[in-house]
């Protein structure tokens, strides 16, 4: 398993590197022809080149007949249904997807289903078999993301509206450098098996540490995360794709905030946005949890390589109550404690606070993400045995704190913004919370409905 690991890293690593100088060869085509044959022709090659690839064109051009062929009102679903459907029959006849593989299928996946959503909500979708393809099997963020949509796509990689910009491209791939190095030296240092072995826990009784032990180690799968995203960027700076459609994570903002609900969202932002605007935004009858279930279970669903790999739903299921106590804990403790701190001592008082809320706030979500990167059930249990179920009493307390507060009548309190705020700190005060209300067309009308 290691070897293949290896080899299936070093194969990333070129596709990635050549996907930037690529990206570079193709900003300097100015037709919108030429730049689809360039978008089209790599994607080609793999799937000659890897033998487990070779399916793809044939489920993508089976997608754009049943998408086409459906009814207009019934795109959404077409497209849902041959995108997660040719998943799941690829997982069940090949015993499941590796490498290469599970990463063009995971973004041809959501390309189908967005064409599919786009054709039924009279947006811009691919109309033909080669614009269907283009779109679906277009070299850049195929392997990686971002997931563009399809006039994002068409702007971005195939006109190039927005410009070559060397700054930026240059600034995104020193950071991946950099990302690079992080992934490397944490991987080193911190291996995050050890710490699910039952003599390294019987060695360390300290909770708190062995926590602190968790948080480092984790953070070398998010390197390597951003190592990919941020090489992206600088394709997309090179090929001219807007920023908000290039940058598929902010990197500030799932460091250091202090809310579950602004990480997420900043984590693989491009399927964020999809997964709110296909599945969360068209069910607003919906109860808010049930909505954030069908948001994840589709998500577990996606992300699963294998006919089914229980620990990712065990932690793609408990984060809607990872965002409810994390919400929970930021209006009932940490927003009181801040709002006091700026009363009676001003800013060091507040820093200390939302220290504070970070070290907890951090210390759960890495809690629950153990179960992200582990092979089985029997490991989330030990990891989560390790760190004496903190976690979970963090839910109970945060969400029973809710219900007391519900019941006496007391009022939720914000975090007072910190004030050097960067855009995501902004966001993290408060400002996203309106991103999760019902989209205009399910408000209801009149004076007050604001």
């Amino acid at each position: 398993p290691s070897v293949a690991m290896v080899a299936a890293d070093d194969a990333y690593l070129v596709i990635i590197a050549g996907t930037v100088l690529w990206a570079l060869g193709a900003s300097f085509l100015k037709e919108e022809r030429s730049r689809r044959l360039a978008s089209l022709a790599p994607t080609c090659l793999l799937c000659g080149l890897f033998p487990r690839l070779w399916h793809a064109p044939l489920t993508a051009a089976a997608g754009h007949l049943v998408i086409s062929r459906a009814p207009r009102g019934w795109g959404r679903a077409a497209g849902f249904a041959v995108a997660f459907g040719a998943q799941l029959a690829i997982r069940l006849l090949e015993g499941g997807m590796e490498g290469l593989e599970n990463g063009l299928y995971l973004i041809l996946t959501l390309r189908q289903a967005s064409a599919g959503a786009f054709r039924a909500t009279g947006r811009a979708a691919p109309s033909s078999l080669e614009d269907h393809l283009c779109y679906c099997l277009g070299l850049y963020g195929l392997f990686t993301g971002p997931l563009l949509t399809y006039e994002e796509h068409r702007e971005g990689v195939l006109q190039g509206r927005h410009g070559r910009d060397l700054r930026v491209a240059l600034r995104a791939a020193l950071g991946a450098a950099l990302s690079a190095c992080a992934y490397l030296g944490l991987q080193r240092a911190f291996p995050f098996w050890p710490a699910l072995e039952a003599r390294w826990v019987a060695a360390e009784p300290r909770v708190w540490v062995r926590l602190a032990y968790l948080f480092v180690s984790l953070a070398q799968f998010r390197y390597r995360f951003y190592f990919a995203w941020l090489l992206m960027e600088a394709a997309g700076a090179l090929l001219g794709v807007h920023p908000s459609a290039r940058a598929n994570a902010d990197v500030c903002c799932v460091e250091f905030t202090t809310r579950v609900r602004a990480r997420v969202r900043a984590w693989n932002a491009s399927v964020a946005r999809f997964l709110a605007r296909e599945v969360y935004e068209p069910l607003p009858g919906a109860p808010r949890l049930l909505r954030a279930y069908a948001v994840f279970l589709l998500s577990a669903f996606w992300h699963d390589n294998r006919p089914w790999t229980l620990p990712l739903y065990a932690y793609f299921l408990h984060l809607p109550l990872a965002t409810a106590a994390s919400e929970a804990a930021n209006r009932h403790v940490y927003g009181p404690l801040g709002v006091a701190a700026c009363r009676w001592g001003g800013r060091v008082p507040l820093a200390l606070v939302r220290l504070l809320a970070w070290l907890v706030e951090v210390s759960a979500f890495n809690y629950f993400s153990a179960a992200f990167v582990c092979p089985h059930m029997g490991a989330v249990r030990a990891a989560w045995r390790a760190h004496a179920w903190l976690g979970h009493a963090y839910l109970a307390g945060a969400l029973g704190l809710t219900l007391l507060s519900r019941g006496l009548g007391v009022a939720p309190v914000r975090m007072p913004p910190w004030p050097y705020a960067a855009p995501w700190a902004r966001e993290d005060a408060g400002v996203a919370d309106r991103a999760e209300d019902p989209p205009p067309s399910a408000r209801p009308k009149g004076p007050k409905a604001d």
